[in-house]
């Protein structure tokens, strides 16, 4: 029950992790990534299907990025999912089956803006892990209660649950200096 207890905080804090890292990910550096669009759904035939399973995305040049679309019958789809997902990128159909998405050059304030998302995702995943690490501590409060673990059990549990909290609010101090440097250095 108590190795149970320690592998699911790690578990779901590393899930909270890595939600952070895909959701900073997205977040436009300056510098113009195919990745830009992974997590695009498209309407395709009454499903939600990734873009990449219907186009293919390259980097033409450093402000522009484009996709070839392998049905044309979806490229219209493609480019409302694109308008609707937030990004501020503004598609313009080329041909029947070809998507150009100019990427325009990053302002000051715009940068100040990403900042300011970034610093909030990273606070909703901190957030995230301590609710996890006090769901832990309150599991292990219960057993004390029900006399399945000792006092110094429960001691020497809370100070691992803690250690594993320290470790993940710290990757994630790592991820936001790391994405604020980023975003200052373009």
């Amino acid at each position: 029950m108590i190795n149970e207890i320690q592998h699911n905080t790690k578990k779901y804090m590393l899930k909270s992790l890595d939600l952070f890292k895909d959701t900073i990910q997205k977040i436009r550096t300056g510098r113009p990534s195919i990745h830009l669009l992974d997590h695009i759904m498209v309407e395709y035939y009454g499903v939600f299907t990734p873009l990449n399973k219907l186009a293919n995305v390259v980097l033409e040049n450093n402000n522009l990025l484009m996709i070839t679309v392998f049905d044309a019958t979806a490229v219209s789809n493609i480019q409302k999912s694109i308008l609707s997902s937030n990004l501020n990128l503004y598609p313009s159909i080329m041909e029947h089956n070809k998507i150009r998405i100019p990427l325009p050059e990053l302002t000051y304030e715009r940068k100040k803006e990403f900042i300011k998302t970034v610093i909030f995702y990273s606070e909703q995943s901190k957030i995230s892990i301590r609710n996890i690490r006090r769901e832990s501590n309150e599991k292990i409060k219960k057993l004390v209660k029900k006399k399945n673990v000792t006092k110094d059990d429960e001691y020497r549990l809370l100070a691992d649950i803690q250690k594993i909290t320290d470790f993940f609010i710290n990757e994630i101090d790592l991820l936001l200096k790391k994405k604020i440097k980023e975003l200052k250095g373009n």
